[in-house]
This record gives C-alpha cells, structure tokens and sequence, in this order.
C-alpha cells in the first residue's frame, strides 16, 4: 500500500499562522487513509514476529549445564589423584596427568557446544574464537591414542563456532535463526553424542574406577584392623561411607550432564522441525518442560560438584 505524502496534497496548508488564523489541517481522508498506514503496517510487523522468551529460557538453562562441567571435570582429576593412594604395589595406576590433557581438549567441545546454545537465545555475549577448536581433533588423539575416528569426527565443533558468528552478525531475526538451527542441527547432534557418550562416560569411570580401590582398600584393612583397632576401624569405616557418598553423588552428577545433553539434542530437534511456523503457544507447550528438567540438571550438577 502506497500511503499519500500529505506535505504534496493541495489542501494541506504551510503549518503556521497565516493572517492570523490557524494553519489549515489535513482534510479527514488523508488522515484516514494515513492512521491505516501506520495500523497495517504494525499488524504486518507483530504478525511477522513470534515471542521467542521460552528459546531464550531454554539457552539460558542450558548454559547453566554448560558452565558446571569445569566443576565436573575438576572433581573428577581431583578424585583420581585420591585414588592413587590405594592402588596395590606393583600396579600401574591411573594415569590422571592424561586425563587431564584430555579434559583440557574436551572442555573446549563442550565450550563451543554450550556457546552455540546460548547465543540461539542471545545469552553468550561474544562467540568463542574459531582457533581455539581448529585443532581439537589432533589434540583429542594426542590425549587418547584410542579414541575412534567416528568419535573425533562427533567432536568437530567448528560447525558451531561458525554459526555463533552468523547468530551474532544476524541480529538475532527470527527467519536466520530458524534456517541456523536447521543447518546445524545435525552437528548439535553429533556433538552432543560425543560430549555423552565419551567425555561424560569417561568422568563417570574415572569415578567408578577410584571408588572401586578404595572400596578394596577399605575392606582390606578393616578387616585386618578389627580385631584389635575398634576406635581406627570405625574411624576408617566413616571415611569409607563418606568417600562413597561423594562419589555416588559425582557419579550422579555426571548421569545429569548426560540426561542434559539428551535433553538439549531433542529439544534442537524440536525447533528444528518446527522451524517453518513457530508460535508461541506451541513453544511453551513444548519447550516448557524441558527448561524445568535442564534447570534441574544444573542445580543437580553444581551440589554434586563443588
């Protein structure tokens, strides 16, 4: 629709006095046909838009997953330097300086990861550095010389980076945010695979392996203590419970970070289907629940690891 300039119309006067009168006012079609312009044009821009708050949630619970791995990661080097101690003589223990490499390669994965997230509801601030992942996989195989090329290949994040940089360049529109999330749906997928079903699964038997020594170290000597340390054997069988305690909590922790992940891929999934005709109702109904359970993880996640 075409609106009229009104400042050409004939019967719009110069707007000061004039011999003393008022300057003349627009005839009423004008006006009407003007207040009309400006209504279609609003209902053309609400009608354009979808209120996205409950993506914006969904990132920001996610990053809150997102930010407790380090305290993942940390607790699970610190348990095994603990362990070291129990491991019998003549057995080679743990080799927790690798791990620590490795962690440092695998934090990076989940940086971009949680990054990329983040950004689809405009939480991340800057986009992590492109370089800081162009050579994770060489990094990754230095760390593990056993880690599979189907794994590696899961955790090519640069997909990702790239895309942070087009979310930010994109101004947050709604038309490129869907088409980003359609074309980096199946890197989010992969990712998320790998962060589960390597980085978390290694943590978690990393923790599984350290109680199981000290379990054995613990029976070993209570036993040998009992009969005529009673004072030191309940002392050790407290320091036993409490140790397990901690673990199964760790344990625990690493099994939220893995149902997060799952929770993350799914839900992309979802808006990656439904990226052609989003509204707001259907999004609350389906996104709704799972910012509640990522929420949950997190929380879940910072007690277990402090």
């Amino acid at each position: 629709m075409i609106i009229p300039s009104v400042l050409g119309s004939p019967d719009y006067g110069l707007s000061h006095k004039r011999n003393g009168e008022e300057a003349s006012q627009p005839p009423w079609s004008i006006r009407r046909v003007t207040i009309l312009g400006y209504i279609l044009l609003s209902i053309l821009a609400t009608a354009s838009c979808v209120d996205l708050t409950e993506i914006a949630q969904f990132a920001k619970s996610s990053q809150d997953v997102g930010n407790n791995y380090k305290r993942l990661a940390d607790d699970t080097v610190a348990t095994c330097h603990s362990a070291a101690k129990f491991f019998p003589q003549g057995r080679t223990p743990i080799d927790c300086d690798r791990y620590v490499q490795l962690e440092s390669e695998l934090a990076k994965v989940n940086d971009v990861f949680f990054a990329y997230i983040a950004s689809l509801g405009k939480v991340a601030s800057v986009a992590p550095p492109k370089a800081a992942f162009s050579n994770v996989g060489t990094e990754l195989q230095q760390a593990d010389p056993q880690i599979t090329q189907a794994q590696l290949g899961q955790a090519k994040a640069a997909g990702l980076a790239d895309a942070l940089s087009k979310i930010v360049l994109s101004g947050y529109q709604q038309h490129t945010l869907a088409r980003i999330i359609n074309e980096n749906n199946s890197s989010v997928q992969a990712v998320a695979s790998f962060l589960s079903d390597y980085a978390a699964a290694r943590s978690g038997q990393v923790l599984y392996d350290s109680w199981t020594l000290e379990e054995q170290y613990c029976i070993s000597n209570r036993n040998q203590l009992s009969a005529t340390e009673p004072l030191a054997t309940k002392l050790l069988t407290w320091k036993c419970y409490e140790d397990k305690a901690k673990i199964d909590a760790q344990i625990a922790g690493v099994e939220q970070y893995k149902k997060a992940l799952a929770t993350i891929a799914s839900t992309h999934k979802t808006l990656d289907k439904q990226r052609n005709a989003w509204s707001t109702k259907e999004l609350v109904q389906d996104i709704g629940p799972q910012i509640s359970d990522l929420s949950a993880a997190a929380l879940a996640m910072q007690k277990a690891f402090q």
